[in-house]
């Protein structure tokens, strides 16, 4: 689409550089418009539509372009929320390791003593 917006261009530059020439009179052999009067309006009218075609092009152009960094934005924030969701996920696994490996570093509780082997069995007396 490039390629013809510039070419639409070049066409309304050179519009504008012969409609500034004849009204400047610059060029004798331009007086051709001087001597058809009648079909000045048609010229008239095709610079404006071209530059209309341009115009709306050009709209039509930067509105794609604001979807696109719309739905790139929109792509952007889900995977933000994706790394968000991630990062969670791995905090919560470093605090579940991190418990373990508090519960493996605790001493060991001193072994029970049986109370059975301190008192005398009552059925051996008799």
């Amino acid at each position: 689409m490039k390629p013809f917006r510039l070419a639409l261009f070049l066409i309304v530059f050179v519009y504008l550089a012969l409609v500034v020439a004849v009204s400047m009179n610059l060029d004798r052999t331009l007086n051709w418009i001087n001597n058809h009067q009648n079909s000045l309006p048609y010229i008239t009218l095709t610079g404006m539509g071209v530059f209309l075609l341009l115009f709306f092009l050009s709209a039509f152009e930067r509105s794609l372009f604001y979807k696109r960094i719309a739905r790139k934005e929109a792509e952007k924030n889900e995977i933000k929320a994706q790394v968000y969701d991630m990062q969670r996920r791995n905090d919560e696994i470093e605090r579940e390791i991190h418990s373990f490996d508090k519960s493996l570093d605790r001493p060991a509780p001193p072994p029970r003593q049986d109370s059975s082997k301190e008192q005398p069995d009552t059925n051996e007396r008799l």
